[in-house]
């Protein structure tokens, strides 16, 4: 399993409060890097509800990994969703964070 890093504490998700700003904007971009540029398996796992990140390294993250990711709907603080709820446009994605398709 590796060794594992808690982050009590996530920036991006108590800033924003959405789940694709975290997966776009850091969950994929520091996997890549650990994995890649670094050579250091390593996977993320975000908790919504708490707000914590787990690292894992010695672990690479899989394609299911990267799609449940993708996957999850966006949360209740998220401004995004605000903006769809009010608007009720974009292709039926009423309630969806815009790059979560």
């Amino acid at each position: 399993d590796g060794q594992q890093l808690l982050v009590h504490r996530c920036r991006y998700l108590e800033e924003s409060g959405c789940a694709s700003i975290c997966v776009n904007c850091c969950k994929m971009p520091t996997q890549d890097f650990f994995n890649n540029d670094m050579s250091v398996p390593m996977r993320m796992i975000p908790d919504y509800e708490t707000l914590e990140c787990r690292f894992q390294f010695g672990v690479p993250p899989t394609p299911e990994d990267e799609a449940d990711a993708r996957a999850v709907s966006c949360l209740a603080a998220c401004s995004r969703t605000a903006m769809l709820n009010d608007a009720e446009v974009l292709e039926g994605a009423k309630g969806t964070c815009i790059g979560m398709k």
